[in-house]
């Protein structure tokens, strides 16, 4: 990818950010302004290929989202793991941020097609076709959300790619620097109000958190005798299309077909794992 002045433009600047088709040339370059704003073109043969674009959209959802999250700082529920991809050497990598820790939103984009392949149950991978092109796949009534997080230098705590053939790949691999911002992409505004809050949890429930993870690292039931709100901020809310009143009253929670919390008189009384067979 190139500027109108031919100089090349690092792809990583790109990633993530809205481009809109001007024209293509006899080339068959394609020429774009990002943002809005400055020219690029693209070629054949760069790493930034036009299969991985995905068509933008707008709506009055997106709107209110932007208006209520954007730019803001925001506190997770639970343990939030994050994507982030390297486009030299091409790899993958996951960033992990705690719960009740706090980040900013810095782009909301809501997309017609994805070009990854959702399960109903949130767990997602790249679809790809016969000639190794990705498979969107359209989800009709649902809205698929583009999240991408101010969080630069956020710890990797995985990474994986094919494209690593020397020991320079893999030191770049593993460098935070070599990816783009963390991203994550979520089915329907109503994951929003189950991830982040616009307030910081309250001085007793972050106490529960951090209890929480002293007794995971002991191999304790962190869980018990937590309220439905601590065990939402500490371990997440359950993925249930209902409204968070509801939830509330739920004397069990569960969360898709791994892990059940019991409430007994307000309290979380016994935590059960399911192990897949």
């Amino acid at each position: 990818m190139q500027d109108e002045r031919g100089r090349p433009v690092d792809p990583l600047k790109v990633h993530f950010r809205e481009l809109t088709l001007v024209r293509r040339d006899e080339h068959g370059a394609s020429h774009l302004l990002l943002d809005g704003k400055r020219h690029v073109v693209t070629k054949d043969r760069d790493p930034f290929q036009e299969h991985e674009l995905v068509p933008l959209v707008e709506s009055p959802e997106l709107a209110a989202l932007r208006r209520r999250y954007l730019g803001r700082r925001v506190w997770t529920y639970g343990d939030l793991s994050a994507w982030r991809e390297a486009l030299r050497p091409r790899t993958s990598a996951s960033s992990g941020v705690k719960p009740g820790r706090s980040l900013k939103i810095a782009r909301i984009y809501q997309i017609a097609k994805v070009p990854i392949d959702f399960s109903k149950n949130g767990s997602w991978g790249k679809g790809l076709d016969l000639q190794g092109r990705y498979k969107p796949r359209d989800y009709g009534d649902e809205s698929p959300f583009l999240l991408v997080y101010d969080l630069p230098d956020l710890r990797l705590t995985s990474w994986s790619g094919s494209d690593l053939w020397s020991k320079e790949d893999e030191r770049r691999a593993e460098d935070p620097r070599s990816y783009g911002l963390p991203y994550n992409v979520f089915v329907g505004s109503w994951f929003f109000d189950r991830l982040f809050s616009l307030r910081p949890p309250t001085p007793e429930t972050a106490r529960a958190i951090r209890r929480v993870e002293a007794r995971s690292r002991a191999g304790e039931d962190s869980l018990l005798g937590l309220t439905h709100v601590q065990v939402a901020w500490a371990f997440g809310w359950p993925m249930a299309r209902k409204p968070i009143s509801q939830l509330l009253k739920e004397p069990t929670w569960t969360y898709g077909d791994m892990y059940r919390v019991v409430f007994k008189k307000g309290k979380a009384a016994s935590f059960h794992q399911s192990m897949p067979h």
